[in-house]
């Protein structure tokens, strides 16, 4: 069956493969019990709790979906939403425009490919000129990330060593290298704190991210949690448990797969 890690909207996501090697634990331990569902809730928390953020309870005993669902995964919001849109998409979810603004200072951490934002560096929205939410030393700087990057995967895969194996072609080498940390100035920056003033700052590396600002709620927000951190991890914490929570299955309802990628043989 077709995969929602697929679809186009997921193919960035990486660290599957940790949690093939979670999962191998688990069933050597503790054999059908554990759900992937709830290894990947647990390892979204624990994520969290080493970037700095707040540790959260999690409720356990999901099971996991018998069938797959791509289409759906394009309705994940994007990295290129407006405002509205994002406001949108996250209330069809149940979300509020508060919560939207809490669950979006996840992206304090992580690494986000340069193709995710470079159209922001230069020709935004049909002009010569870049985006103007984004602050122009800070628009620089991804520039140079960007383009020292790609240059230095055509410099190395121009020149390969004879005796080395033919090297990545330079497309395919930037795409996996160009990439800017979130939490650029260091995970001791604070989960959060970077965030949400670096959007005051018109230092938000995302479109979707800058465009809290561009209403008057989500606005608010992004202010409250700049001056509060704590506020922000106490809310953090909240939205999160809510999001775990949401359309899960229990009880007779779908299976515990032995592997992670793929659902039981029996169910073919």
């Amino acid at each position: 069956m077709g995969s929602e890690k697929d679809t186009l909207p997921n193919q960035s996501l990486r660290g599957f493969d940790h949690i093939d090697v979670i999962k191998t634990e688990l069933e050597n331990a503790c054999p059908g019990v554990v759900s992937c569902a709830d290894l990947l809730v647990l390892a979204a928390r624990e994520s969290v709790v080493l970037a700095g953020g707040p540790f959260y309870p999690v409720h356990t005993g999901r099971k996991d979906s018998d069938h797959s669902y791509p289409e759906i995964s394009y309705e994940l919001p994007s990295p290129l939403d407006d405002h509205s849109t994002t406001v949108t998409r996250f209330a069809s979810r149940g979300f509020s425009q508060k919560e939207t603004v809490t669950l979006l200072g996840a992206h304090s951490t992580g690494m986000i490919h340069c193709k995710f934002f470079e159209r922001r560096l230069y020709k935004f929205g049909g002009t010569d000129q870049p985006d103007p939410s984004l602050d122009p030393e800070f628009a620089e700087l991804l520039r140079s990330v960007c383009n020292n990057t790609q240059a230095e995967s055509q410099s190395e895969s121009s020149s390969p060593s004879p005796s080395a194996s033919p090297a990545p072609s330079p497309s395919t080498k930037s795409d996996q290298e160009r990439s800017m940390k979130m939490d650029y100035e260091g995970t001791g920056s604070g989960f959060g704190t970077l965030y949400y003033r670096g959007l005051l700052q018109g230092k938000g590396i995302l479109f979707v991210d800058q465009q809290l600002l561009a209403g008057e709620e989500t606005a608010n927000w992004v202010r409250q949690y700049a001056s509060d951190v704590s506020m922000f991890h106490r809310d953090f914490a909240q939205v999160m448990m809510k999001l775990s929570s949401i359309q899960v299955l229990t009880g007779q309802s779908g299976e515990v797969r032995t592997n992670c990628r793929e659902v039981s043989s029996s169910l073919w």
